[in-house]
């Protein structure tokens, strides 16, 4: 038996799920509105951003010895930068939800914990999976390179 992508995801969403469903849905919603947020401001440009703001600040504060231009950095140092990224934002989202929502106070508070527990699982689990395979786009469908690596995997084009 072989565990391929999908059933990796659906039990990333099955444990982030309990999760949700032992903490609550209080405490699960400001985990998931800082988790999306950070998907989705590494998704559209945020490294990037980053970088660039950093070399300015570098290039100022020394008079433009040193400059961090996003366009030298190395895929492999980006990749780096935002695994370490996400991984702090997902463990400050995590503490912020349990330091300022409040706990569940009865089963219909762990029962919605579920959503937005899936939904971090998601999160997580997207994020992994976009970096370690940089062919999955956000939307859902493929960059136009990716439809040929599709093809390899099950011969139709469908993954």
């Amino acid at each position: 038996m072989v565990v391929g992508q999908t059933q990796c995801f659906t039990l990333a969403l099955v444990i982030a799920a309990a999760v949700g469903v032992h903490r609550g849905w209080m405490r699960e919603v400001i985990t998931c509105a800082i988790l999306l947020g950070t998907v989705l401001f590494l998704n559209f440009g945020g490294l990037d951003f980053l970088l660039g703001g950093v070399g300015n600040v570098a290039s100022g504060a020394t008079g433009g010895i040193a400059s961090a231009d996003p366009a030298t950095c190395s895929p492999a140092t980006k990749q780096t930068i935002t695994t370490g990224l996400f991984g702090l934002l997902t463990y400050l989202g995590y503490r912020a939800g349990s330091r300022y929502g409040s706990p569940a106070q009865h089963s219909g508070h762990r029962i919605a914990g579920i959503i937005p527990g899936a939904l971090n699982g998601a999160a997580i689990a997207y994020l992994c999976a976009y970096r370690r395979n940089d062919n999955l786009a956000f939307a859902g469908g493929l960059r136009p390179g990716a439809a040929r690596a599709a093809h390899r995997i099950d011969g139709r084009g469908s993954l």
